[in-house]
């Protein structure tokens, strides 16, 4: 996939171009639609960091950056994944960003149990790589009582690669992951757990 000029320009800024691409290159070879799902995770926070617009990461990405705080190499370790969970209150703007990074819409359906809502899927296509974003403006807890605005007041900030990524708190990342409760949710709940007395 070709990484945006604006993404290459900020981490030259940042001094971290090399490290992110060496990381993506390494992944690639093994997984490439996980390394475009990586880079496409940094060029769409970087974009709504830019509009100053509160976002979450949920899911995989979510826990990886997390991992990512003990170790600069967690993303090349990690499981990996194919898409990018993305939770925007302002559709507008969310769509706005996506355009503007080459996603196109794709189909909406409901989302999973536990994380409810509307959920659009974008994506884009280059080189024959696909890169997805499942992207929802909201998120509903297993009661469906909307917690969105929780997540958002109570988001952790941590920095990838010199791109600040705006995820939910350790533990109700965890509760997130338990509502969901699929074999690699349970696997993400027990490394989250054992995250907890680390960070």
């Amino acid at each position: 996939m070709k990484i945006s000029m604006k993404l290459i320009s900020y981490m030259k800024k940042k001094e971290t171009l090399d490290g992110f691409l060496s990381e993506y290159e390494t992944i690639h070879k093994e997984n490439p639609a996980y390394a475009n799902t990586f880079a496409g995770m940094l060029e769409i926070a970087r974009g709504l960091n830019e509009l100053e617009e509160p976002y979450l990461i949920i899911g995989g990405l979510a826990v990886a950056s997390y991992l990512h705080q003990m170790d600069s190499k967690a993303f090349e370790n990690w499981r990996g994944t194919d898409d990018i969970d993305l939770v925007v209150p302002n559709k507008k703007i969310a769509e706005k960003v996506l355009r503007y990074a080459d996603y196109e819409f794709r189909q909406a359906q409901n989302g999973l149990p536990g994380v409810g809502g509307r959920l659009y899927d974008y994506a884009k296509e280059d080189n024959g790589e696909t890169t997805v974003v499942g992207f929802r403006e909201k998120v509903i807890d297993k009661t469906k009582k909307d917690v969105t605005r929780k997540l958002l007041n109570h988001r952790a900030q941590i920095p990838v690669h010199g791109i600040r990524v705006s995820v939910p708190q350790l533990k109700e990342l965890a509760e997130m992951k338990k509502w969901a409760n699929r074999e690699k949710d349970r696997a993400d709940r027990k490394t989250l757990k054992r995250m907890v007395s680390k960070i």
